[in-house]
């Protein structure tokens, strides 16, 4: 008998030994709040995901059809004499055709994938006459990336080579923003809030413009649809932070530590914003583009992080909480630097204790890179700032 035939079947053995039974002292709580996307389209169930052990069980037909099983082939799954379930499935892997086996059980932690053996933290389980299987495992055993979106509490399956396509991209483009010595960013924002059975709609014009190379940073948002004095600006220009307020319109400024300033420049780097972290890959995908010199994404995205990044903190708000939305990036098919994004959403943000609602268009123009980016406090600021403390 060969080693590794050996080392299978001792690994069987030792798995079968330290699996423990699920159902007892385990608890199952309904999660009709948790959603599922399935390569940006959101899954519709008839019945409610679970989670165990802190972990998302899903029913076993439904997961399984979203995942690309055939009702065929998901009607010989389950062995009700046994309760045991075996998947089959065909996945492509490094562009070739590959045969996929799963085997598990219900209240076991032991299961095989290819007749490998494999120790599942959470055992599949029998809910209202329902089997369900841990999502997470199912998933990436069928060659699947799988995300969790902590905010909206959703569950984001895509495929694992188009993540990886996307998230290559998305990694050269940051590099190239990054390494831009000077960039700016122009922003267009609509924005329908709806409170107490009334709506009102807001514009707002948006520029963010930054020198790494001598650290300086400016912001300024104006509203259009209201007078200029309400615009809200920011400067950073050595080691001084200047704001002003976009009501009284006075400036104030604040001495910053180098620490600090450096943190506080960091924080507002508008070439962070095209981010490559898993939320943001598993919501994109490469879409055809109408200029050959482009890169064309678009896809679902959850935009609370991207709101933070585009530094459009308006007054008196005080964060966001919204839920899916949709977006497109365009970049320079050469330089791999973010040239458009247009972003939508819908939700709530926080403002003491109101929840307003939120309807969302964002537009982001950027250039100027690494061009001649003067950027200059105004001389009201720096004579009629008031000082606060350090």
């Amino acid at each position: 008998m060969k080693k590794t035939s050996m080392l299978i079947i001792l690994s069987a053995i030792l798995l079968c030994i330290y699996t423990v039974s699920f159902a007892e002292g385990s608890v199952i709580t309904e999660a009709s709040d948790v959603k599922v996307v399935f390569d940006g389209k959101a899954a519709m169930y008839g019945n409610v995901p679970i989670i165990a052990n802190d972990r998302i069980l899903l029913p076993l037909r439904d997961i399984l059809g979203s995942l690309g099983v055939s009702n065929e082939d998901i009607d010989k799954t389950w062995n009700g004499n046994d309760q045991s379930i075996t998947v089959k499935h065909q996945i492509t892997k490094n562009g070739k055709a590959v045969p996929v086996k799963i085997n598990l059980k219900v209240d076991r932690n032991a299961a095989f994938v290819d007749d490998s053996p494999v120790l599942l933290d959470t055992a599949p389980v029998m809910y209202n006459d329902r089997v369900y299987i841990p999502a997470r495992f199912i998933s990436q055993s069928l060659g699947k990336k799988v995300v969790w979106e902590a905010s909206t509490s959703t569950v984001i399956i895509r495929d694992e080579s188009e993540f990886n396509r996307v998230r290559e991209i998305l990694q050269k483009s940051r590099t190239a923003a990054n390494a831009a010595a000077t960039m700016s960013m122009d922003t267009e924002i609509s924005a329908d809030i709806s409170q107490f059975g009334r709506t009102f709609a807001l514009l707002l014009d948006g520029r963010g413009e930054m020198n790494k190379t001598v650290k300086l940073f400016h912001m300024e948002i104006k509203p259009v649809s209201a007078p200029n004095d309400m615009s809200s600006e920011m400067y950073l220009a050595n080691g001084v932070k200047y704001s002003k307020d976009p009501f009284s319109g006075k400036w104030e400024k604040k001495a910053l530590t180098n620490d600090m300033y450096d943190n506080e420049f960091e924080n507002k780097d508008i070439s962070m914003i095209v981010n490559s972290d898993d939320i943001f890959c598993a919501g994109l995908s490469v879409a055809d583009s109408t200029n050959p010199d482009e890169i064309f994404l678009k896809g679902d995205i959850y935009p609370n992080g991207l709101m933070n990044r585009l530094s459009i903190n308006i007054r008196p708000i005080e964060r966001y909480e919204l839920g899916k939305g949709y977006a497109e990036l365009i970049l320079d098919k050469k330089t791999y630097l973010p040239k458009k994004m247009y972003f939508t959403a819908k939700g709530n943000f926080v403002s003491g204790r109101e929840k307003p609602e939120l309807s969302l268009k964002v537009n982001v123009l950027y250039g100027a890179y690494n061009g001649k980016q003067d950027i200059v406090v105004p001389d009201d600021a720096v004579n009629s700032a008031a000082e606060t403390e350090k």
